[in-house]
């Protein structure tokens, strides 16, 4: 179990970084939604390239990026070079899958991402000069689903959490700080064991999500309700929200909007030798998280993610 401990910070720290994008077309949207089983075997078969290669390049597509596929010189051939508006920059793409056997008791998704970060390290050896990434993407329940689930494989495993009140309902985003070994007690120096640090794989200009995103009208709906009854200082609880969840079903259920978008949201790597551009994968529903004083979080979001944290949408639904 990953430690988790509460701390003053000030979301202020992190400066948000405003930025209008356009929105993509809904024909264009249309060609990354996921298709049936049978259509993903179709095209892998006729490709030879993986799930996680063509949700990418239906992503790169949208975005307007060029970008080619195991061109770069040498013997590793990593997965993509793209041909971004300041410059060319590496991306290697992995994915996670079910384990096997599953899992019966606990299972921490960061020791996947650890698993990615050694295979792709391999694949940048000898491209020091260029920008490299690594792209993840999950389909499985045991990948990770969360920023968070990325940080704590690349920085941690251990972290400290600031920012959003878990003791309330609060609509703020979280803010994650690494401690090094000689913070830590000797029985706890294994929360200390990164994988991207000064001395190891800077190579690795930044780490990154891919995956869907999709908004629950039901799920905000109850979330709405809940905030507006914690303001108003009213109680909250569990029996409550289940009986909003009853209560809002039969209208709201299945009610989502931008079903199926596919977006990317990176995760700059501190000790890197060479920065992820800043003017890549800035779609309307990507998001970026950097560094401040020593804390990692969101520094900015796509515009139609902004507009929808602007209109009171809380950030862990963004």
């Amino acid at each position: 179990m990953l430690a988790r401990t509460a701390v003053s910070c000030h979301a202020e720290s992190i400066e948000w970084r405003h930025r209008m994008m356009p929105r993509v077309p809904s024909e264009v949207m249309a060609h990354c939604r996921p298709s049936s089983e049978n259509d993903i075997m179709g095209e892998i078969v006729g490709t030879t390239k993986t799930r996680a290669e063509i949700v990418f390049e239906g992503y790169l597509s949208e975005r307007g990026l060029t970008f080619e596929h195991e061109a770069v010189p040498g013997r590793r051939k990593p997965d993509y070079l793209i041909h971004g508006p300041s410059g060319d920059c590496i991306v290697e793409v992995k994915q996670i899958e079910d384990p096997d056997p599953h899992p019966s008791g606990g299972f921490s998704a960061a020791r996947s991402v650890r698993a990615k970060i050694r295979s792709a390290r391999r694949q940048f050896g000898e491209y020091k000069h260029f920008a490299c990434s690594l792209a993840i993407y999950s389909e499985s329940i045991f990948g990770p689903n969360d920023p968070v689930i990325i940080l704590s494989g690349a920085f941690g495993p251990g972290y400290q959490q600031a920012g959003r009140d878990y003791s309330k309902i609060d609509p703020n985003p979280s803010f994650y700080r690494f401690c090094t070994k000689s913070e830590l007690p000797p029985d706890k120096s294994f929360l200390a064991n990164a994988m991207l640090s000064p001395v190891a794989n800077t190579t690795f200009s930044a780490l990154i999500m891919l995956t869907y995103y999709q908004l629950s009208e039901l799920h905000l709906e109850v979330w709405r309700r809940l905030y507006a009854m914690q303001e108003a200082g009213r109680p909250v609880d569990t029996h409550g929200q289940f009986r909003l969840l009853n209560e809002l079903a039969p209208i709201l259920q299945g009610s989502v909007r931008f079903p199926s978008t596919v977006r990317a949201i990176v995760v700059e790597n501190r000790h890197a030798r060479i920065p992820f551009p800043k003017d890549l994968f800035r779609g309307p529903f990507d998001q970026r998280w950097g560094w401040s004083h020593g804390w990692c979080g969101p520094t900015w979001l796509g515009a139609t993610l902004e507009a929808l944290y602007e209109d009171g949408v809380p950030f862990h639904m963004l």
